[in-house]
């Protein structure tokens, strides 16, 4: 058995060892006594026998076992163990007792050994199982607690009792970092275990099982189960003080309820991570794991794979919705919008694989594919006659890439594809990410006669104060302003804003998801430049696109 078997080995039946250990040095003593006596007295070497016992009892009892039973060994060659049996004569009081202390400290010091080793080894446990900045309890104690509760717990509970695992995570890390440096989130995580312990009391465990992550273990019955989840929520909404500053932190929470011994520890702890990550993605503070939340994880993740090897096989395809211009009520352009037909689960949106792409570098390959495709598309169509510009969507991911309007102006050469056939849309969200960066990008696409385009204007972080700093030609107002047009006050007067904005300003507008002839109507009649919608057309394959153009007639202006 190696050294680390043999020390677990002791601390897992360390009382057990006593046990025995105890019986055998009274045993082993009592030998040595017998035998000091059988050899003829005190005078003779075997009385040095008794260091065994005495160093073992140290070893295995630590100071005070060692110094018992070292006094007990002591005893044992006393004041009526003879120098010589023989003769009969007696030791001198000095000797033994001289002797006695002699044991005393050998049994002390191996017992010191013993304490000192076992305090060593109990730091190093609890280093393995907490955390130092914090001192909670870490991943690896909560598993061997969640793993106490199958072996034992869940066998003596009644029907219908529970026990709810919470996970709860800190979003905005990198910007409290960026801030206040790597400190605050530790400070943060103290703030809030001290909360939580104080609400829950004996009645929750916390457990630091992330750098940026909480966990609760919860003894609950299943009726008060969500109204936990809705204490932490509550109690963690509360700002932070670091220093002399309020620091807001961002947070969602995962929840599972642990009700049987069927999972494994860390099957729980993924359960609950899962409905974190649903509950992040989705926005919402707090989610309950289901079982078709992580299908839509699994397949989430799967999908991206599968992107992968759907852009290399080129299974991905192009449709192009028209865009209308209200004043000539010709066809001013079209917007690629990207489609996939999944061999298993059929067509998917692209509002199911374009944000999960957004969160990785796997966008870049995407949206790199997308104007290979629309590039292609423009010289196809040049050579039957159609030149319409085509719009393709940019992430801030694409925007920050090095050089990608290089790479895009590159590829139009190459193509030979004049810029003003190329329009690219961006968020509003994206323009403020690195500002800087982000106008030296745009200016230099915008000299080369490309088009930028703002998307879904109004639905965003505001833009306005970027928009006079930008070379800025389109902004495309939501569908979501459109849809009760011209009804719905609210709505109405964003747009009657947003088009009065952009002309103060020199800027044309667009309209997306005009569906009805009375919203078309009143966008024309406020001044609204373009349009595009189902009341014109749904996004079209290529050769559908081809024949809707060569067949369309304006519609006349209402």
């Amino acid at each position: 058995m190696s050294s680390k078997g043999v020390v677990q080995y002791y601390f897992a039946y360390r009382k057990r060892i006593q046990t025995y250990g105890g019986f055998a040095i009274i045993i082993a003593i009592a030998l040595v006594t017998y035998l000091v006596w059988q050899t003829g007295g005190i005078k003779f070497v075997y009385s040095h026998s008794m260091y065994l016992p005495v160093l073992a009892a140290g070893l295995i009892f630590g100071l005070p076992g060692g110094v018992l039973f070292a006094a007990l060994a002591g005893v044992a060659l006393g004041p009526w163990m003879p120098i010589d049996t023989s003769t009969g004569e007696l030791q001198e009081p000095v000797n033994w007792m001289y002797r006695t202390a002699y044991f005393v400290l050998i049994g002390g010091l191996s017992g010191l050994v013993n304490d000192s080793f076992i305090r060593y080894i109990e730091y190093l446990r609890w280093l393995g199982r907490h955390d130092l900045k914090t001192k909670l309890p870490n991943r690896k104690l909560l598993f061997e607690d969640i793993d106490a509760l199958n072996s034992n717990g869940f066998r003596h509970r009644t029907r219908g009792n529970r026990c709810l695992l919470m996970v709860v995570s800190i979003d905005n890390v990198k910007q409290l970092q960026g801030a206040f440096g790597f400190r605050v989130i530790d400070q943060i995580i103290k703030v809030y275990s001290k909360l939580l312990q104080q609400h829950f009391g004996k009645t929750a465990t916390l457990y630091r099982t992330d750098s940026n992550q909480i966990a609760v273990l919860k003894n609950s019955c299943a009726e008060d189960s969500y109204t936990a989840q809705k204490d932490v929520i509550v109690l963690l909404k509360s700002t932070v003080s670091f220093g002399s500053y309020a620091v807001y932190v961002s947070t969602h929470a995962g929840a599972i309820t642990i009700s049987s011994a069927h999972e494994t520890p860390e099957t729980y702890l993924q359960q609950a991570e899962i409905a974190l990550a649903h509950a992040y993605a989705t926005q919402q503070d707090c989610v309950r794991y289901s079982s078709a939340i992580e299908l839509t994880a699994q397949r989430s993740i799967t999908l991206l794979g599968d992107l992968q090897d759907a852009l290399r096989a080129k299974h991905l395809t192009m449709h192009y919705q028209p865009k209308i211009d209200l004043k000539s009520n010709s066809v001013c352009g079209v917007e690629a919008l990207i489609r996939w037909k999944h061999p298993m689960y059929g067509d998917i949106p692209p509002s199911d694989f374009i944000p999960q792409a957004e969160q990785s570098t796997l966008i870049l390959q995407v949206t790199e594919y997308v104007i290979s495709q629309v590039t292609q598309q423009i010289m196809d169509w040049k050579a039957q006659g159609v030149e319409v510009p085509v719009a393709i969507n940019i992430s801030s991911h694409d925007l920050m890439a090095k050089g990608f309007g290089a790479k895009l102006l590159a590829e139009l050469e190459r193509c030979e594809i004049a810029g003003k056939m190329i329009e690219i849309e961006l968020t509003e969200g994206s323009l403020i990410n690195d500002f800087t960066h982000t106008q030296i990008e745009l200016l230099r696409l915008s000299k080369a006669k490309i088009i930028i385009s703002v998307d879904d204007f109004g639905t965003g972080y505001s833009s306005l104060q970027y928009l006079h700093r930008l070379p800025i030609s389109v902004i495309k107002i939501d569908r979501s302003f459109i849809r009760n047009l011209p009804n719905g006050n609210g709505g109405r007067y964003i747009v009657d804003a947003a088009v009065t904005l952009a002309k103060n300003m020199g800027i044309e507008t667009l309209a997306e998801g005009v569906e009805t002839p009375e919203a078309n109507a009143y966008l024309r009649k406020i001044g609204c430049d373009s349009v595009q919608g189902f009341y014109y057309s749904e996004a079209l394959p290529a050769d559908k696109f081809v024949e809707w153009y060569r067949n369309y007639e304006p519609v006349a202006a209402h």
